[in-house]
């Protein structure tokens, strides 16, 4: 009878606290004083009653509401559970056994209670246990954080902790850290803290990768650690790992190589070097001399992204001259590999097909072309040969690139200063964006009107910064065994007749008061003329006789001496001229003259046919003789079955000419080189020869400006 007297009376007062009898009666009473109708109060009020019947109804009849456990210990199911305590109408803390079934208390609801001093719905007036109630409760969360120690020679060892601000790290076992991060915060016998929301959902998400990795695990380790800076959670020993070290870590995981060959050992430094910029998610800029492998640095990186993982999503852009040359790089390097040319009429046009690619090797021409194809893909690498080609950054190639999202960005250049310290800022404006600051701000600190005014500036600390991002080794800084390289000037006589024609031109040219473009033109003329005299005369030029072509032009007579030489030898040579009836000529008359097929490569021939056409050189027994367009076949090709190289036509660009000299003098070459440089006293050929070599001996500097010259400038060389 007690216990029913007991809860009738508590239900009394219950419906007393919802309906309190003296506010009802006197509400009652002001309601019928306003002419209320009594019927209408009294229906109201029952409206009331019946309600507050319905929701005493619903109220619990067990003792515990909603049980939730605060675990304070990974090791025993003891709890301290929030329940409500009829006798006092409160929320308190009872130690009760904690089963799966039991809800846990979170830290949202902890800190709710204890710090922000919140009622909850279910927890309102909630009376805490005396153990809980010392505690001292922390408003600031751990970070939970895993780190990688890579200082073992054999293994990778992890440890686990959580860590703040004051309380320093807390170390633990695994078990111990999941149990924490599963409760989401931690807790001993002082101090409770929650822990950061954010480093528990990256610790699951790592853990997850680490315990699906099964014998990969090096691999994902590294994956990783190119993330670090996405995954806060993470922290690795050392904090920053030398490229040589990092490179022999990545070694030891045994597994089938997908790059066959051996590399030297400058070009397993190279590949140490771009691993490091990818783990570290930097762009760089590979600027190896010409000849010396990098094309084959970057396909063991590639390889090396291939088998573990460390980026997806790989793009290689390079002039569509060379490629074929890749294609058959790949095939030498790492057959297995499959690489898929973006290019051509047939290229189609789905990015789902470029996804599923191990490596994609498109054109400058189809980074344009396809800029939207390509804009769909967040590619991990971007790779681009020949780099110099986006010297102009404002030039469309420059922009679309630009616009393409890549993790790392790495230019392949053996000129990174090819006419001026803009090329500079532009090649690495893409690779690693925004580090030599804005042009305007770059162009101000360094660039000066004239060669001599920038040369003389103190430019050691722009090179000090560069190194930081760019990798360069000259041939002679690494090959013990390369051959000889052996630069031949050939300083030529014009003619009486010649002599007089060439002055008469170039007195035409200063005197002359007609446009920049048409002066230009003239300029050009004189630069013909220089070639060959026949050039200005297409007829005559179709129509001459070998004896006619040397008779008329010393340095046509020169060349036929320089072959007989060779022929002698029994080696090879190439021969650069930008003039396709040159090219078109010579081939002719040196057909005629030593009864052997004269190859050539220029515009017009098909990209797929020019390595086929270097083949076909280059299996010659014997002499044999090449005619090439510097601009055209001047980069990315190996032409080292050739020993000699003659530069017939003179470019006014260095680098030109270093790069097609580099077609034979290059790794793997077993013969000395002779290079020879053609050019007639007295003209603007020695002004520009002359140039050319003291640019070349300011090369060991690494960055070299060399600022692409201006009408005024040519005229100047033309006055000389």
């Amino acid at each position: 009878m007690e216990r029913k007297h007991n809860k009738k009376e508590e239900l009394n007062n219950f419906l007393e606290g919802l309906l309190p009898s003296d506010n009802l009666e006197e509400a009652i009473e002001i309601l019928i004083k306003e002419g209320k109708n009594p019927e209408a109060v009294i229906q109201q009020v029952m409206g009331r009653v019946n309600r507050a019947i319905k929701k005493a109804q619903s109220f619990p009849k067990q003792k515990h509401l909603g049980v939730k456990g605060i675990q304070k210990s990974e090791t025993s199911n003891k709890g301290i559970a929030i329940i409500y305590n009829y006798e006092n109408n409160q929320f308190a803390l009872e130690e009760i056994e904690l089963t799966e079934e039991k809800e846990r208390v979170t830290a949202e609801e902890i800190y709710s209670l204890r710090l922000a001093k919140k009622q909850l719905d279910n927890y309102a007036n909630a009376v805490w246990q005396e153990e809980l109630q010392a505690l001292k409760y922390k408003k600031f969360p751990l970070k939970a954080q895993l780190r990688f120690h890579l200082e073992q020679e054999d293994v990778v060892e992890l440890s686990f902790f959580v860590k703040g601000t004051l309380l320093g790290e807390i170390p633990m076992s695994r078990a111990e850290f999941e149990h924490w991060i599963t409760l989401g915060y931690w807790m001993d016998e002082k101090q409770w803290y929650p822990i950061e929301k954010e480093s528990i959902e990256q610790i699951k998400e790592v853990l997850n990768i680490l315990d699906n990795a099964g014998d990969q695990i090096l691999q994902k380790v590294f994956w990783l650690y190119a993330r670090r800076k996405k995954y806060t959670c993470l922290s690795f020993v050392p904090e920053e790992i030398e490229p040589v070290e990092l490179h022999q870590l990545s070694e030891k995981q045994q597994r089938e190589k997908l790059f066959t060959k051996e590399l030297y050992d400058y070009q397993e430094f190279g590949l140490a070097w771009l691993k490091g910029r990818c783990l570290n998610l930097e762009g760089g800029i590979l600027g190896d001399d010409m000849g010396l492998g990098k094309t084959a640095q970057v396909i063991a990186l590639v390889c090396w992204l291939l088998e573990s993982g460390t980026l997806e999503n790989l793009l290689i852009v390079v002039p569509s001259t060379l490629l074929e040359n890749w294609k058959r790089e790949f095939q030498f390097f790492a057959p297995k590999v499959k690489t898929h040319i973006h290019h051509g009429a047939y290229r189609g046009g789905s990015h789902k097909r470029l996804n599923e690619q191990d490596v994609v090797i498109t054109s400058y021409s189809m980074i344009i072309n396809d800029q939207y194809l390509f804009n769909k893909i967040d590619w991990g690498l971007i790779v681009l040969d020949e780099a110099s080609l986006i010297k102009n950054h404002h030039s469309e190639r420059h922009i679309a690139l630009k616009g393409i999202s890549g993790e790392v960005r790495i230019a392949m250049t053996g000129t990174p200063v090819e006419n001026s310290l803009k090329d500079l800022w532009s090649i690495t404006d893409f690779s690693n964006e925004g580090y030599l600051e804005s042009f305007e701000e770059f162009k101000k600190t360094y660039i000066r009107k004239s060669v001599n005014e920038t040369l003389e500036q103190d430019l050691s600390d722009l090179k000090k910064r560069v190194d930081k991002i760019m990798l360069r080794r000259k041939k002679e800084d690494v090959l013990d065994n390369l051959p000889d390289r052996i630069d031949i000037p050939q300083a030529l006589s014009l003619q009486a007749f010649e002599s007089e024609c060439y002055h008469h031109r170039r007195n035409e040219i200063l005197k002359s008061k007609e446009s920049k473009g048409k002066i230009l033109k003239m300029i050009m003329d004189l630069r013909m003329y220089t070639t060959h005299p026949f050039l200005l005369d297409k007829e005559r030029l179709q129509k001459a006789s070998l004896k006619e072509m040397t008779s008329n032009c010393q340095k046509m007579e020169r060349t036929l001496q320089l072959l007989d030489e060779i022929k002698e030898r029994k080696e090879k040579v190439i021969i650069f001229t930008e003039y396709l009836d040159m090219i078109d000529k010579m081939k002719e008359l040196f057909e005629a003259k030593y009864k052997k097929e004269v190859f050539h490569i220029d515009g017009r021939i098909d990209i797929p046919e020019r390595q086929g056409a270097i083949d076909k050189f280059s299996a010659q027994e014997g002499f044999s003789m090449m005619v090439l367009n510097p601009r055209t076949a001047g980069m990315g090709l190996n032409i080292t079955s050739a020993n000699h190289v003659i530069h017939y036509t003179r470019q006014w660009n260095p680098a030109l000419e270093e790069q097609a000299s580099a077609r034979a003098y290059r790794n793997k070459q077993t013969k000395d080189v002779n290079i020879y440089y053609m050019y007639y006293v007295d003209t603007i050929e020695e002004v520009i020869d002359k140039r050319l070599q003291e640019k070349r001996e300011l090369s060991d500097q690494v960055i070299v400006p060399i600022e692409e010259m201006d009408i005024n400038e040519i005229l100047n060389f033309i006055k000389e």
